[in-house]
C-alpha cells in the first residue's frame, strides 16, 4: 500500500515557475557571456547566423534545460484523473472556438499597434518642402479627373 499525501499546488507551480526563471536567467547570461567573447575576438563574425545558432545550442539545450530539468524532477506526482477522449464534433467545436479566440486576438493587437505607431512616430509626409499645399491640391485634381481613379463604367 502507498501512501500518498495531497499535493499542494501553489507550491508545485512555484517551483515549476523559479525553475524557469532560472532558466532564463543562466540562458541570457550565458548568451551574453559568448556575443561578448564573439565580439571581441571576432566581430565580423556575429553576422553569421551559424553563431546564433550556436548561441542557442549551448545556452539552451546544453546549459538551460538541464538545469530546468533538475530543478524540476523531483516535484511530487499530482493525482491522476481519467483521460476522455475527444469526440470529432467535439474537435471540429474545439477548432472552430479557438480560431474565433485568434481572429479576435489578432485584431485586438493590429489595433494595439497600430495606437503605438500613432502615438511614438511622427507622421512623416513625402512632400519636399518647398512644394505647398494649392500645388498639391491642383496636381491631384489634374490627375483624379475622373473621381479617385474609378474606371468609367458609361463612356
Amino acid at each position: 500500500m502507498e501512501l500518498k499525501t495531497k499535493v499542494n499546488d501553489k507550491k508545485v507551480f512555484a517551483k515549476i515557475g523559479l525553475a524557469i526563471l532560472v532558466c532564463m536567467i543562466v540562458v541570457n547570461v550565458i548568451q551574453t557571456i559568448y556575443y561578448s567573447a564573439i565580439n571581441v575576438i571576432r566581430p565580423s563574425l556575429l553576422e553569421q547566423p551559424w553563431v546564433n545558432y550556436i548561441a542557442i545550442a549551448i545556452s539552451f539545450y546544453f546549459i538551460g534545460f538541464p538545469i530546468f530539468y533538475v530543478m524540476v524532477r523531483k516535484l511530487p506526482d499530482g493525482e491522476k484523473k481519467e483521460s476522455k477522449s475527444l469526440s470529432v464534433g467535439k474537435m471540429i467545436l474545439l477548432f472552430f472556438m479557438s480560431y474565433a479566440i485568434l481572429y479576435v486576438v489578432n485584431f485586438l493587437t493590429t489595433i494595439l499597434l497600430m495606437i503605438i505607431a500613432a502615438i511614438t512616430l511622427p507622421v512623416m509626409l513625402p512632400i519636399p518642402p518647398s512644394t505647398t499645399i494649392t500645388s498639391i491640391s491642383i496636381d491631384l485634381l489634374k490627375s483624379n479627373v475622373d473621381g479617385f481613379n474609378m474606371p468609367r463604367l458609361c463612356p
